[in-house]
C-alpha cells in the first residue's frame, strides 16, 4: 500500500520522472557545494553524499540509461569523489582517534601519540586540500559541471517509460545484491574488502529506495531506515579497518618516537574490538 499524498504534492506518475526528479536534487547539492567550496566553506560532507546518491542511481537503474553516457559520467563523479573523499575521511579519522585517546585510562600518558597523529593526520590532510583546489580549476571538472547538466535537460534514456510503481523492482533488486554480498563476505578471500562492497551495495539499495519514497511511502521509509542501519554498522567496519591501517603505519614508521609506540598498540587494539563488535551487530 502506498500513502495518501495531497492532490496539490501528487508524486511523478512516470519512472523517468521519479529517477530524474531525484537526480536533479543530487545535482544541484553538487553545484552549490561547487560555489561553497571556491568560497572556502565546507560543504565536501555534502557534496559527497550527493555524488554517492547520483552514482547510486546510474548503477541501480542502469538498463533505464545508455550504457557509455551513465559509465562515463560514473567515473568522472567517482573521480570527483576520490578528491573529496581524503579530506572529509581524515576529519573523521581525527575525531575518533581523539576521542579513543580519550577513553584510555588514567595514568597512560598519550602526549607523545597524540602529536604523532596530529602531525600525520595535518600533513595528509594539507596535501589532500591541494590536490582538490587543483582539480577544483582544472578542465576536467569543467566538463563534469557541464555533463551533469546536460544530462537535466537531455538525459540519454534508452527505455520507454513506464509507470512509477515500476521503481519497486529495482529496490528489490538492488536488496538482493546486498544480501548475497553479505552471505558470501565472512568466506571472501578478503573479508575486510567483501564487507566494504557490501556496505557500498546497501547505500545505493538505500538510495534506491530513496527515489521510491514519492511513491510508496512508509514502505521506503521502513526500507531507508533498515539500510541505514545496516550501512551504520557496516561503517562501523569499515572506520575500523581504515583506522588500524592508519595506526599500524605510524607505528612501523622509523620516525615514530617510542613512548608513542604503547599508546598506538592500546588504540589499535581498540580499533579490533570495534570492528569485531559492529560485525556482531552484523550478523
Amino acid at each position: 500500500m502506498t500513502d495518501p499524498v495531497p492532490a496539490d504534492e501528487q508524486p511523478p506518475e512516470s519512472l523517468h520522472q521519479l529517477i530524474f526528479s531525484y537526480l536533479d536534487k543530487q545535482r544541484v547539492v553538487i553545484t552549490r557545494g561547487d560555489v561553497a567550496l571556491r568560497q572556502g566553506e565546507e560543504p565536501i560532507h555534502r557534496t559527497r553524499v550527493a555524488i554517492r546518491r547520483y552514482r547510486s542511481v546510474l548503477r541501480v537503474f542502469a538498463a533505464e540509461f545508455a550504457t557509455n553516457d551513465a559509465a562515463a559520467l560514473d567515473a568522472e563523479l567517482s573521480w570527483f569523489a576520490s578528491l573529496l573523499g581524503p579530506v572529509r575521511d581524515l576529519q573523521v579519522l581525527d575525531r575518533h582517534l581523539k576521542g579513543a585517546l580519550s577513553g584510555l585510562p588514567e595514568g597512560v600518558d598519550v602526549a607523545a601519540a597524540a602529536a604523532v597523529i596530529d602531525a600525520r593526520l595535518e600533513l595528509d590532510e594539507a596535501a589532500a586540500r591541494v590536490t582538490l583546489k587543483m582539480a577544483l580549476a582544472s578542465a576536467r571538472y569543467e566538463r563534469l559541471l557541464a555533463t551533469l547538466d546536460q544530462w537535466k535537460d537531455n538525459p540519454p534514456i534508452v527505455q520507454a517509460d513506464r509507470q512509477a510503481t515500476e521503481v519497486m523492482r529495482y529496490v528489490d533488486a538492488a536488496e538482493r545484491k546486498v544480501s548475497r554480498r553479505l552471505r558470501r563476505a565472512p568466506q571472501a578471500e578478503n573479508p575486510d574488502e567483501a564487507f566494504h562492497r557490501a556496505r557500498k551495495a546497501g547505500k545505493r539499495a538505500r538510495y534506491a529506495a530513496e527515489v521510491s519514497r514519492p511513491v510508496f511511502g512508509a514502505v521506503a521509509k521502513r526500507r531507508i531506515k533498515q539500510a541505514k542501519r545496516l550501512q551504520n554498522d557496516l561503517g562501523e567496519v569499515q572506520d575500523s579497518v581504515v583506522a588500524q591501517e592508519f595506526l599500524q603505519v605510524l607505528a612501523s614508521d622509523p620516525d615514530t618516537p617510542g613512548a608513542a609506540g604503547f599508546v598506538l598498540g592500546l588504540l589499535w587494539a581498540h580499533e579490533q574490538w570495534r570492528q569485531e563488535k559492529a560485525l556482531h551487530h552484523v550478523g
